[in-house]
């Protein structure tokens, strides 16, 4: 819409064409069945691509894809629906790398408050409070928004079991001697990119078990980095990772170590390349990728450590730059 153009062009730092989309609605407005369908077609139409082949992102809408199959035969959804976002230019990787100095504004406090926590009977508590996932959350939260960062796809801070489970986002006490994973992955309302990062805590004593699974996790990250360079294709820096845990003693694939090495990172929080056993990915110079190994086991916790890494002519940039402190006293 016409009232939404500046809007959308204020701040942008990429080249993007803003087109008023007037009259493209009133064009959809006239002819009859599905609406969206029918303004879809208006914009094709106008740019001559009915008789192309249409690519469309992999998320397009199926109702509106049915609707204008029957015109345009040759509709396609891609992962790589915009190839430009992989490679990242010097001011976007600035703009994530400012992200990552405030989002580590959040773990510092998280740290302080474990540190400032007692343990009785075996739970936190904080200023007499028993300490809870969800408290350390909403004090991420404002901490994040005081940066103009904000969290539209949530955050993790999981303990114990929860932690055992690498999505959950944790809920209820937060308990001595157990895993903590705190993840963050922020996006900026000024600049629009994405932070991500993990940390895990311990608060106490942990197991013989968890410090095992620390070390491997710790590891498997620092041979993973010690591998980036241009030219390196993605699944075998994953399997550096793999054959770390491997050495360690434990699980790659549906138990322990179940999920890829990592993502791309920018205007999305999860884009392309895949650092995984399945990518068909090189990494190249301008690459912006997590590398985050983890280990999880129902009756032991989880353990993740992830930080974002910008692929240089020499190797890598460490953008996350925040040390790995997990055990609080």
């Amino acid at each position: 819409p016409s009232i939404e153009i500046e809007a959308f062009k204020e701040g942008r730092n990429r080249e993007v064409e803003a087109v008023d989309m007037g009259s493209f609605m009133k064009r959809a407005a006239e002819q009859e069945g599905d609406w969206v369908g029918n303004l879809a077609l208006a914009i094709l139409e106008e740019y001559n691509a009915l008789e192309e082949e249409v690519i469309v992102p992999a998320n397009f809408p199926v109702a509106v894809a049915d609707e204008i199959r029957e015109k345009i035969p040759r509709l396609t959804a891609v992962l790589d629906w915009v190839p430009e976002r992989v490679k990242k230019t010097p001011a976007e990787v600035s703009s994530i790398r400012e992200n990552f100095v405030h989002t580590t504004k959040a773990y510092e406090y998280i740290e302080q408050i474990l540190s400032e926590s007692d343990i009785e009977g075996g739970t936190l508590r904080h200023d007499g409070e028993v300490l809870t996932s969800e408290f350390l959350k909403r004090e991420v939260s404002k901490i994040l928004l005081n940066h103009d960062l904000v969290s539209p796809e949530g955050l993790i801070v999981s303990c114990g079991k929860h932690a055992a489970m690498p999505h959950h986002s944790g809920t209820g006490p937060v308990r001595a001697g157990e895993t903590i994973i705190v993840d963050i992955f922020p996006q900026s309302t000024t600049n629009y990119y994405f932070a991500d990062m993990t940390r895990t805590y311990v608060k106490g004593e942990p197991s013989e078990k968890v410090q095992k699974m620390y070390v491997a996790v710790e590891e498997a990250q620092r041979a993973s980095l010690a591998a980036l360079k241009p030219g390196m294709p993605a699944k075998d820096i994953y399997e550096i990772s793999a054959d770390v845990i491997r050495k360690h003693g434990f699980d790659v694939g549906e138990k322990g170590y179940m999920h890829s090495l990592g993502h791309g990172l920018g205007v999305a929080v999860h884009e392309l390349p895949n650092l995984s056993s399945r990518s068909d990915a090189v990494l190249e110079v301008g690459h912006v990728v997590t590398v985050e190994p983890g280990l999880y086991y129902e009756e032991h916790g989880g353990v993740r450590i992830e930080d974002a890494v910008v692929i240089t002519e020499d190797g890598y940039e460490n953008l996350t730059n925040y040390p790995q402190n997990w055990l609080i006293s």
